[in-house]
C-alpha cells in the first residue's frame, strides 16, 4: 500500500499513474466510482487495503488518496461527520507507521492547485473551500515524502520518491 495524498489539483492522479507504471503496481480501487459517494465507502476501503497489506497475500497497490487521510481533511466540507473515532484514528496512524507504509503528500504551491481545481469539475464544496483544504494539508500530521511536480528538478525528486517506495516494497517482501 502506497498512499498518494493531497488536495484536489495537486498532481496526485498523474503521480499515481507514473508510480504504477514505474514500480509495476496496480492502482487501489474504491468500492464506488461515484465521487459523491466516496465518503460513504471510506471505512471498508481503508480496512480492506490495510488488511491486504498486513496479510501480504495481495500485491501492494498505489492509492490515489487514502480513504483515511482524505476523510480527515474533507469531511468538514462535505456536510458530514468524520466516520473514524478517535480510537480508530490512533490505531490507523500507528498501523501505517508500524508497517512503514509510504504516504506521499502532493503539495505544489497554492496558486497552482487553485488554477488546476478551477479547470475541472469538482465534488460539491471543494472549489469554494480549496484554500482551507490546502491549508489543512499543509498541517497534515503524518507523511513520509513530499512531492511538488513544479520544482526546478522534478526528475531528481521523482527518483528519490521511487527509491523511497522501492525501499518499502523490499521491506514488505522480507516481512512476508
Amino acid at each position: 500500500m502506497i498512499v498518494v495524498e493531497g488536495p484536489d489539483g495537486a498532481g496526485k492522479s498523474t503521480l499515481v499513474k507514473e508510480l504504477c507504471r514505474d514500480l509495476g503496481l496496480l492502482e487501489g480501487k474504491r468500492s464506488t466510482v461515484d465521487r459523491n459517494k466516496l465518503y460513504e465507502t471510506t471505512r471498508i476501503d481503508l480496512y480492506t487495503s490495510l488488511s491486504d497489506e498486513i496479510r501480504g497475500d495481495q500485491p501492494s497497490r498505489v492509492w490515489d488518496r487514502s480513504p483515511f487521510f482524505s476523510e480527515l481533511v474533507y469531511y468538514p466540507y462535505t456536510g458530514g461527520e468524520c466516520r473514524f473515532s478517535d480510537w480508530e484514528k490512533s490505531f490507523i496512524f500507528r498501523t501505517i507507521e508500524a508497517w512503514g507504509i509510504p504516504v506521499i503528500l502532493c503539495l505544489p504551491d497554492f496558486e497552482t492547485v487553485k488554477a488546476n481545481v478551477a479547470k475541472d469539475k469538482q465534488m460539491p464544496k471543494v472549489e469554494e473551500n480549496i484554500a482551507d483544504i490546502y491549508e489543512t494539508y499543509t498541517d497534515m500530521p503524518y507523511y513520509t515524502a513530499l512531492w511538488d511536480y513544479t520544482r526546478e528538478d522534478p526528475k531528481s525528486s521523482y527518483e528519490q520518491l521511487t527509491d523511497h517506495c522501492m525501499e518499502f516494497l523490499e521491506n514488505r517482501k522480507r516481512r512476508m
